[in-house]
């Protein structure tokens, strides 16, 4: 009975957890774009950044803004 109960008030607190609801609570409609240089040799790896650039646009999505796929 302690188990039915747990899981009944566990399954009413999660259905109340939101995700991310609107793109512009979070975000800017701004992207960073980043490019690196991957280099190395047999024994060492190294990367290295080249430049930074601030794109004036958002490329992603703005409704999935969570990766279920991991």
């Amino acid at each position: 009975m302690k188990n039915i109960a747990t899981i009944i008030g566990f399954c009413l607190f999660t259905g109340t957890l939101h995700a991310q609801v609107d793109f512009n609570d979070y975000f800017i409609h701004k992207t960073l774009r980043v490019d690196y240089i991957l280099a190395g040799d047999a024994t060492h790896t190294g990367v290295y950044l080249s430049q930074m650039k601030q794109e004036p646009f958002w490329g992603g999505s703005r409704k999935n803004l969570i990766d279920t796929f991991g």
